[in-house]
C-alpha cells in the first residue's frame, strides 16, 4: 500500500504507521439486521484510527460484480448466502477478487 500516512502513538506500544484512507470493507450478508449490527459494531470501535467505508451486499453474485471492479482491504463472508453456502462461497469470492 502506498500513499500518505499517519504515526499514531499508544502509551504501552510503539507507534504504528496506518494508512491515511478509509479502510474498505465489502460485507456480504443476507441478514439485514446482521449486516446493521456488524455496521455497528466496526462504526463503534475504538481502535479504529480511521473510519471504516462498508459496502454491503446480499449475494455472492453482487459482490462478484463489485469485486472485481476494484480491490477492497477487508471482506467480512456470510457462508450460508441464498446463492452459496459453505466453503464454495469462499472459493467463489477469492476466484473474482484482484
Amino acid at each position: 500500500m502506498t500513499g500518505p500516512t499517519t504515526q499514531i502513538s499508544s502509551p504501552t506500544r510503539a507507534p504504528v504507521r496506518v494508512a491515511e484512507h478509509r479502510q474498505r470493507v465489502v460485507l456480504v450478508e443476507d441478514d439485514a439486521q446482521d449486516a446493521l449490527r456488524i455496521r455497528r459494531e466496526l462504526a463503534r470501535d475504538p481502535n479504529s484510527a480511521r473510519p471504516f467505508q462498508i459496502e454491503v451486499f446480499d449475494t455472492v453474485a453482487a459482490a462478484q460484480e463489485r469485486l472485481s471492479n476494484e480491490c477492497v482491504d477487508v471482506i467480512l463472508l456470510d457462508l450460508h448466502l441464498p446463492d452459496s453456502h459453505g466453503i464454495d462461497t469462499v472459493r467463489r469470492v477469492v476466484a473474482c477478487a484482484p
